[in-house]
């Protein structure tokens, strides 16, 4: 009789749930800086980035990169 030994392996559990405020609370700021005098067509313009990415970050939805916040 042949027998299958199961292997092993530590499984890293990431903070999701930690991660997810953080980016709630940056895209809320990046709306604040934007202002009400900026389209987000206009704003992604000015950052170098399209403007559904803009829609992204500011959402939450997406984490932004250090090299849109320190071009």
């Amino acid at each position: 009789m042949h027998t299958r030994q199961a292997h092993s392996r530590k499984v890293r559990k990431v903070p999701i749930a930690k991660a997810a405020p953080d980016r709630v609370a940056i895209g809320r700021r990046i709306r604040e800086i934007r202002g009400f005098d900026l389209t987000q067509a206009e704003f992604a313009r000015i950052l170098g980035i399209g403007q559904t990415q803009l829609s992204r970050y500011e959402l939450g939805q997406s984490e932004v990169t250090l090299t849109v916040l320190l071009p």
